[in-house]
């Protein structure tokens, strides 16, 4: 499968683009005149981690009105996809900044390479750091003797 963007931007904003590069056309869509490349990534993973916020709260309050109304639960594999998500799409994102600033044309196999390895890392940090965070806010949840033996790793 080939990816054209062309067919996805018009010429003008293509060419905005790539003279200006992506920071500058995200600072423009921020009404920030003077954006660099860290303040956009910063911008972006701070909306990412405002929406993993909510959905988080959303989950949770669907989990407890379950709870409440005795329906089963989700399964810790359910609560963790959500938690892999948003991790994994700024990771494939960061990864494909270079490619995506850099001059002259997009070489779309290393674009997919960088994004698939980026959002296989983000999706694990993101699933390590719910894990983790999970035992140590309710570990009655989970078997005794796992959290012990979880914890115990070097």
């Amino acid at each position: 499968m080939t990816f054209n963007i062309e067919n996805f931007m018009s010429p003008r904003a293509l060419q905005t683009l790539r003279s200006t590069g992506l920071h500058k056309v995200a600072g423009v869509m921020a009404g920030i005149d003077e954006l660099t490349i860290k303040e956009a990534v910063a911008m972006v993973g701070a909306k990412a981690h405002l929406r993993r916020c909510e959905s988080q709260k959303i989950a949770e309050g669907i989990n407890a009105y379950a709870a409440l109304n005795g329906e089963k639960v989700a399964d810790a594999m359910s609560a963790m996809i959500p938690r892999m998500v948003l991790p994994g799409i700024g990771g494939a994102l960061i990864a494909a900044a270079p490619s995506l600033t850099a001059d002259g044309p997009i070489d779309m196999d290393q674009l997919q390479q960088r994004m698939l390895l980026g959002g296989g890392l983000g999706a694990l940090g993101g699933a390590g750091t719910a894990l983790v965070k999970g035992l140590r806010q309710a570990p009655g949840g989970v078997d005794q003797g796992l959290a012990e033996s979880i914890r115990n790793l070097p």
